[in-house]
C-alpha cells in the first residue's frame, strides 16, 4: 500500500465531498497505525484507545467510522462480545481506478460532445450532492453539540442535552464568531476550576451561562496560579496592598 496514494485519493475526495472533522481525523489516525503495522491488511483498536487518541466520545467515533465507510475509505468488523476489539481495514486504492479516473479527464478535456454531457450530468447531480453536503454539514454541528455538551457534563458532574434547542443556539451563536470545539473546552475548564467548588456559582456551570454573550470574556480570564506561579500568595497580597 502506498501512504501518499492513500492521503491523495482521500484529498481528491474531500475535493467534491463533504466529510466531517471528526471523520477526517480518524482516517489519519487509521492511516498513521496501519502504517507501522507494516500495512497489514486487518488490524486491531479498541474504541477506548482511538477516542483517547482523537479525544472524542464513543458515540462520535462510531459516527466518523461508518462515515468512512459509506465513502468506501475504510472497512471494519465491530466486537460483538465483551473482550473483543474492532478490526479496521484501509480500503487501498488500486491503480486501475487511478489510471480511469486520469483518462476520463483527458478524455473530457480533449472530446468537446464529452465536455457537454459532461457538464448536463453535472448540472441534474448538483442538486441531490448540494442536499447530501446540507445534511453532513447537519450531522457535523450535531456532533459538535454532543462533544460540547457531553465535556461539559463530565467536568462539572451535569446531565444536560445536546438536543436542546437554547443550547444549540448558544453553541452555533458562538461558532459563527468562528470559535471552535477547543475554545469551549477551555471555557468549561476555566469556569469548573473556579465555580465547581462554590456553592453559590456552581449552578452557573450551564450551557446558557458559559456559552452566552460572556464566553469571549471567560476564555481570555486568566485564572488564578496561571501566571507567577512562583510567587506566594502572600507576596502578591502584599503588593495589592493587602495585610
Amino acid at each position: 500500500m502506498n501512504y501518499i496514494e492513500q492521503l491523495n485519493h482521500f484529498y481528491d475526495l474531500l475535493q467534491c465531498n463533504y466529510i466531517s472533522n471528526n471523520a477526517q481525523l480518524l482516517y489519519h489516525t487509521l492511516l498513521m497505525i496501519n502504517n507501522k503495522c507494516s500495512w497489514i491488511e486487518w488490524f486491531q483498536r479498541t474504541n477506548i484507545s482511538l477516542c483517547g487518541l482523537l479525544g472524542i466520545s464513543e458515540n462520535t467515533l462510531k459516527k466518523a467510522r461508518n462515515e468512512l465507510k459509506q465513502y468506501n475509505l475504510i472497512d471494519f468488523q465491530q466486537a460483538t462480545k465483551k473482550g473483543q476489539i474492532t478490526k479496521y481495514k484501509i480500503i487501498k486504492v488500486s491503480k486501475c481506478k487511478v489510471e480511469n479516473d486520469t483518462n476520463t479527464d483527458t478524455n473530457a478535456d480533449t472530446n468537446p460532445d464529452t465536455n457537454t454531457d459532461t457538464n448536463t450530468d453535472d448540472i441534474d447531480k448538483q442538486k441531490p450532492k448540494q442536499k447530501l453536503n446540507k445534511e453532513n454539514k447537519k450531522e457535523s454541528r450535531k456532533e459538535t453539540y454532543e462533544n460540547i455538551v457531553d465535556y461539559l457534563n463530565e467536568k462539572a458532574g451535569t446531565n444536560y442535552k445536546s438536543t436542546t434547542k437554547g443550547t444549540q443556539e448558544k453553541i452555533n451563536a458562538r461558532l459563527n464568531e468562528g470559535f471552535n470545539l477547543d475554545d469551549f473546552k477551555v471555557v468549561i475548564n476555566k469556569k469548573c476550576d473556579t465555580w465547581l467548588k462554590d456553592a453559590k456559582m456552581c449552578k452557573y456551570l450551564r450551557p446558557e451561562t458559559l456559552f452566552g454573550n460572556k464566553f469571549e470574556s471567560y476564555l481570555n480570564e486568566v485564572t488564578k496560579g496561571s501566571n507567577n506561579n512562583d510567587i506566594p500568595d502572600w507576596v502578591s497580597d502584599w503588593a495589592n496592598g493587602k495585610e
